[in-house]
């Protein structure tokens, strides 16, 4: 389950990543999700908690 400001690291290349929030913050369209976060397509990378990346999939 994740935290308000917590999510995961995202991005198009291994070098350069943004925080995709997870959906803990309610809305008046949604209910929130902490186990989600909307991260993006297939072919973006994941920082994991190894330091390594990885393919989203």
């Amino acid at each position: 389950m994740l935290e308000h400001g917590e999510g995961m690291l995202v991005g198009s290349s291994s070098n350069s990543m943004v925080l995709v929030h997870g959906e803990t913050v309610e809305s008046e369209f949604v209910p929130t999700r902490p186990f989600r976060v909307n991260a993006g397509a297939a072919h973006s990378y994941i920082l994991k908690a190894d330091g390594s990346t990885s393919y989203l999939m």
